[in-house]
């Protein structure tokens, strides 16, 4: 309901607005507190316009949707689509009325087939099947431009063995014939492949949860990438006055978009913002324009009467250029994968600190091994701990080093005699009664 009640303010014009515009909005209706005060009764954790915000909106362009293998599909999907438009154009033509000239008619289809040409180099690489029948539904039915002058010189030949008894107009009528007949022909050819064209599309795959940069996304659009949010998100667009956070309504049209995401562009160029900054917009226009050739052709702009997909191509030509990019590249523009470049170099075996040994002495002694991370250094050894004592002064030979833990040796006597273990002497006095107090 909340979600239904923000969509009911963002369809009403197409113009991009910030959380706090939104929020503002919302706290005039009636309906809209009486439904936050209940989820925040319920939900004390978070802002039901907040929740439904982030749960139900879609970035504005397709670099921040996918991940890398997911772009790569979704490239597939552009290009089926490119398929798509050219046999729609194929049957626009083959089903209107020719053209009144026969050199027009000619042309137009010479221009189609050129296209159809590319389509099939594109497809070779998808369909070898399909492009290997479309190529020979090219070749046979299609008269090249070189054809038709050779054709139409062989007749000019044929006509007038003998310029004097040709009038100029029997050659004309008759080359007149034969464009008529040419165009004809490529009506013809013109209907049957697109019929053959249209069988021969490639089918575009499908998607994983993988090929998109969060989860959320492919909740909402599913394996085959259809559009069921409800909100749009201009994520890195948010103004450097505020930044709030911007979205717009994902019911627009796509000409509807493209204006939107229009003036949010002049908007932050009029913010001073760099190239880099404006780019993730301008490849969203990119993104847009071939829609907007398809569905809104005839589309106007009320103020210059321009048509809007001719004006939306020269303003990304020129900005584009000014940035230093080519069309192909804006229309291939995505953002770097999250969490790359935060894995730290490895260290260079060459440094003095990861090397295998310590750097020599300065007097020529020999380097002390590196010890192994993790282990304790053993202890310098000393006079304490060496595994004898030091010898005495007179040169007696050194007693030798207790082990740890043990009591020591008692030490022989002076006079010679051996002394009683003191576990003896211990078991000794044991056995003696202590006198009492009456002895």
């Amino acid at each position: 309901m909340i979600a239904d009640i923000a969509e009911s303010l963002l369809c009403s014009e197409p113009r991009v607005t910030t959380r706090r515009e939104l929020q503002q909005a919302l706290r005039d209706r009636p309906d809209y507190r009486i439904l936050r005060e209940y989820v925040v009764r319920h939900e004390t954790q978070r802002d039901p316009l907040d929740y439904q915000l982030e749960h139900e909106a879609v970035p504005f362009v397709t670099g921040h949707t996918y991940s890398a293998a997911g772009f790569e599909k979704h490239l597939l999907w552009r290009e089926t689509w490119n398929f798509q438009r050219l046999d729609d154009e194929y049957e626009q033509i083959s089903e209107s009325a020719p053209l009144s000239d026969p050199t027009d008619e000619i042309d137009q289809h010479q221009d189609l087939g050129l296209r159809l040409r590319q389509a099939i180099q594109a497809m070779e690489a998808r369909d070898r099947v399909a492009a290997e029948q479309m190529r020979r539904w090219s070749i046979s039915l299609h008269p090249d431009s070189d054809d038709i002058d050779r054709v139409q010189g062989l007749l000019q030949t044929a006509l007038s063995p003998n310029p004097a008894l040709t009038t100029p107009a029997t050659v004309e009528k008759s080359l007149d014939a034969l464009g008529a007949f040419v165009a004809f022909a490529s009506r013809q050819a013109t209907t049957r492949r697109a019929r053959v064209f249209r069988l021969r599309i490639p089918v575009p795959p499908k998607f994983d949860p993988v090929d998109f940069r969060d989860g959320n996304t492919f909740r909402l659009r599913g394996k085959l990438d259809v559009p069921k949010e409800r909100f749009i998100s201009y994520p890195g667009c948010a103004s450097d006055v505020d930044l709030e956070p911007v979205y717009g309504w994902a019911g627009w049209d796509h000409l509807q978009r493209a204006l939107a995401l229009f003036q949010l562009y002049y908007a932050r160029k009029d913010e001073a913002w760099k190239p880099e900054r404006l780019l993730p917009m301008l490849a969203g226009l990119e993104e847009l324009l071939p829609w907007i050739r398809q569905w809104h052709a005839e589309a106007r702009s009320p103020e210059t009467g321009q048509l809007y997909h001719e004006y939306f191509d020269q303003v990304i030509a020129s900005e584009a250029a000014e940035i230093g990019l080519s069309r192909a590249q804006l229309a291939t523009w995505a953002p770097p994968e999250r969490g790359a470049g935060r894995k730290s170099a490895k260290p260079t075996p060459s440094s003095a600190d990861d090397s295998d040994t310590d750097a020599p002495t300065p007097d020529g002694e020999s380097p002390t091994p590196k010890r192994k991370p993790g282990r304790k250094p053993k202890a310098a050894a000393s006079s304490d701990d060496s595994d004898t004592d030091a010898p005495a002064t007179d040169g007696e030979p050194a007693a030798p080093k207790r082990k740890p833990g043990r009591k020591p040796k008692a030490a022989a006597a002076t006079d010679g005699s051996d002394p009683a273990p003191a576990r003896a002497r211990k078991s000794k006095s044991a056995d003696k009664t202590p006198p009492s107090a009456s002895e």
